[in-house]
């Protein structure tokens, strides 16, 4: 008898393959992308017979290590309203991981995600839903869930979020891949909650496949995410957990795209911890000709012009 839940979780996924796919080509497509044995490896995490959350079980049956030190666990506050801004560099694993590890330290977190997570029953209760897309049902998801995250937030709960929206990839002008800039929407929870950032940077990207189906275009990376989940099998996740940030500091940035802006600078900053315990905090923000009072957990090291540079912890 064919699973209820499987289906749920097979029309999410091939609905994650571009619209130009024609129809007699969707059954090959789904086998290369992976979307086939993903559904199939749905249905044996369902029945494995240990009452582990579904990301642990993922983690687990893909035998991904994911290190994350003592000392960095110690920085996620206990209590209180929490956000915690995460970088997006492989899709799915960054999502089991936040979702694998985070409860251990707050079991009342809940994850900031798009509407095809939804499919999966057992992410229900931990989600809140958003969604990238700009047609009118994205909006109005979206509207919704920055709702229902505020209402957690201003409730003491902790929210985890993957603020640039999609996964990181390979950007032409940069010449490198990265998170695309993070939505302003992060700056205004935060700013209305009066909530603590906690910034963590996840090490590692897609495959270079993966980065070229991008550049081809945008809905071809987005339908080979299941694959790209399968093929880290064995992997090892670094995870870097940076200093809290509290709300007092990020107000002190005048707009809430400066306040995002700031957020993904701050997380990014932590893939350079190991290498030189960094210590620069303040990214260059877009200024008037008047300066702007430095946040109070940054010291000033040099100010020219419209230009400034502080510094403080990572």
């Amino acid at each position: 008898m064919t699973n209820p839940h499987s289906l749920g979780a097979a029309a999410a996924l091939h609905a994650l393959m571009a619209d130009h796919i024609p129809v007699p080509l969707a059954g090959p497509a789904s086998r290369l992308l992976g979307l086939d044995r993903f559904v199939q490896l749905y249905d044996e995490l369902r029945v494995v017979p240990n009452e582990q959350p579904i990301a642990c079980k993922l983690l687990d049956h893909l035998q991904v290590q994911a290190v994350f030190s003592e000392e960095d666990r110690a920085k996620i506050p206990q209590d209180g309203p929490v956000v915690v801004v995460a970088n997006h560099p492989f899709g799915l694993l960054d999502a089991a991981v936040l979702a694998a590890l985070l409860p251990e330290r707050r079991p009342d977190v809940k994850l900031l995600g798009n509407r095809v997570l939804q499919a999966f029953p057992e992410l229900r209760d931990q989600l809140i839903v958003v969604d990238p897309d700009d047609d009118a049902r994205g909006a109005a998801l979206s509207v919704a869930g920055l709702r229902q995250a505020l209402a957690l937030l201003k409730s003491g709960g902790m929210l985890a979020a993957f603020p640039a929206g999609e996964v990181s990839h390979f950007h032409l002008r940069s010449r490198r891949v990265e998170d695309r800039a993070w939505s302003p929407s992060i700056g205004g929870l935060i700013r209305r909650s009066g909530a603590t950032a906690v910034p963590i940077y996840i090490e590692g990207s897609n495959s270079a496949l993966f980065q070229l189906a991008g550049l081809l275009h945008p809905k071809l990376r987005t339908a080979m995410l299941p694959r790209e989940l399968l093929n880290k099998r064995r992997h090892e996740v670094l995870i870097r957990v940076g200093a809290p940030i509290p709300a007092s500091g990020l107000a002190q940035l005048a707009t809430d795209v400066e306040r995002a802006d700031y957020l993904r600078w701050r997380t990014h900053l932590l893939q350079y911890r190991q290498q030189f315990k960094a210590r620069t905090a303040k990214p260059f923000i877009r200024t008037s000709t008047k300066l702007r009072r430095a946040p109070v957990m940054a010291e000033a090291l040099l100010i020219d012009g419209d230009l400034a540079c502080y510094a403080a912890p990572a």
